[in-house]
């Protein structure tokens, strides 16, 4: 009983390995930035990022950045902050900024995963270009699954 307090007081899980700590940042504007970073819990160093905006007035949604570190590639980190980052506007147009070759890898992937198409053609309405580029300030949220 008290490894199992012990772990959870220091962020561990019982088999030994960290609990990784997500953090969301919500936008400060209508259609303004929002950021989710997943970090190691001890330093909150993220190794895992991804930043959006999405316009409930035009129904667009735009990914502007998703990184995930080397060693954390291939462990589902990048749909899962992907996923987390659509719920709600589902619907919407989706696009991506210019993808790198990995991104080129990972969308269409993500969009299966996501049941969502998204577009290579970055597109921000006015809302968007207007709204902050800043996310506020970031809280922890439970981990997506």
């Amino acid at each position: 009983m008290w490894s199992r307090i012990a772990a959870a007081l220091s962020s561990r899980r019982t088999d030994g390995t960290h609990e990784d700590l997500w953090l969301y940042a919500p936008p400060v504007t209508p259609a303004g930035a929002q950021q989710l970073k997943v970090c190691r819990p001890e330093d909150r160093h993220d190794f895992a990022r991804l930043e959006w905006r999405a316009c409930a007035q035009c129904r667009l949604g735009l990914i502007s950045q998703i990184r995930v570190n080397a060693a954390h590639q291939g462990q589902g980190y990048g749909i899962r902050m992907l996923l987390r980052a659509v719920r709600g506007y589902e619907e919407y147009a989706w696009s991506t900024s210019r993808q790198s070759a990995e991104g080129r890898q990972f969308f269409p992937r993500a969009s299966a995963a996501a049941g969502i198409e998204f577009s290579r053609h970055a597109y921000q309405c006015d809302h968007m270009r207007t709204g902050s580029t800043i996310p506020g300030k970031a809280r922890s949220i439970p981990a997506p699954r």
